[in-house]
């Protein structure tokens, strides 16, 4: 299955799994992230996958070495906007 190309306004690319939104485990990690706040890392290795994550984190560190909580949740809440949009986008397409 071809994946969807997502690219966030920072320049960071990925690639994401369009049946994402049907995918139950990725739906618990969401629903436990809501709940506890806990395993973003988790959720992120999921949808852009190890490797995907390690590039997220070097992409969003800065010079100094500080990696910033929010420029991650900022660049994953792209990446997630993106492949909604990109479904929206489809389904309309096939309307």
């Amino acid at each position: 299955m071809e994946k969807i190309k997502v690219t966030t306004s920072t320049g960071f690319k990925a690639e994401v799994d369009p049946r994402l939104d049907d995918d139950f485990d990725y739906a618990e990690m969401i629903s436990d992230l809501y709940e506890t706040g806990a395993g973003l890392s988790k959720c992120i290795k999921h949808v852009i996958g190890a490797n995907g994550y390690e590039r997220l984190k070097k992409h969003c560190r800065e010079k100094d070495g500080f990696l910033s909580s929010e420029k991650i949740k900022q660049e994953f809440q792209e990446i997630i906007n993106a492949k909604v949009d990109e479904d929206l986008d489809v389904s309309l397409k096939n309307s």
